[in-house]
């Protein structure tokens, strides 16, 4: 799993919606000619994956892509932390290597939606803490792993297109 190693300074995020990707969330720029991008997958790796890309040196989250999800359903989730930070954060790049800049970790992954917020979860390790960035919310659990993605604030038309796509 990914271990949030730093917060950094809160960045733009751009949310895309698509029949074919369900959500795809890209933060900032970046060039991966200075830097490439490391990718770490989860899910069943073949009707269920979830794609994050980092910067292989340092770690800076660049996007996070829903390639495809069986598990999703509508309901009502209730998630409380008493750690909430405002950033972005940065992952440990432990496990990537020059020729070695994909990691998979098959694992559990499942969509909810709730109003107007989107939950992809990736673990079942209990929530502990959360880092905000813009419509952002990065769950991580007591060792600083990271366990899940929220997106807030989603339109009514957004959460309507993936209920009547997904579910």
């Amino acid at each position: 799993m990914l271990k949030v190693c730093d917060i950094l300074n809160v960045i733009p995020i751009g949310i895309e919606i698509d029949y074919y990707v369900p959500i795809n969330i890209i933060f900032g720029e970046w060039d991966p000619s200075i830097e490439p991008t490391a990718c770490w997958y989860t899910g069943n790796l073949k009707n269920t994956l979830l794609e994050v890309g980092l910067g292989e040196e340092k770690g800076k989250i660049r996007f996070i892509t829903l390639v495809g999800i069986k598990d999703i359903r509508k309901d009502t989730v209730k998630i409380s932390c008493d750690k909430v930070l405002t950033g972005l954060p940065a992952f440990e790049t432990k496990a990537f290597n020059e020729k070695n800049l994909l990691v998979e970790e098959p694992g559990p992954l499942k969509m909810i939606i709730d109003q107007n917020n989107v939950y992809i979860l990736f673990s079942d390790n209990e929530i502990d803490s959360e880092i905000i960035c813009g419509q952002v919310a990065f769950f991580l659990d007591k060792d600083n792993f990271f366990c899940g993605v929220k997106v807030e604030n989603l339109s009514d038309s957004e959460i309507q297109f993936l209920e009547d796509n997904f579910l």
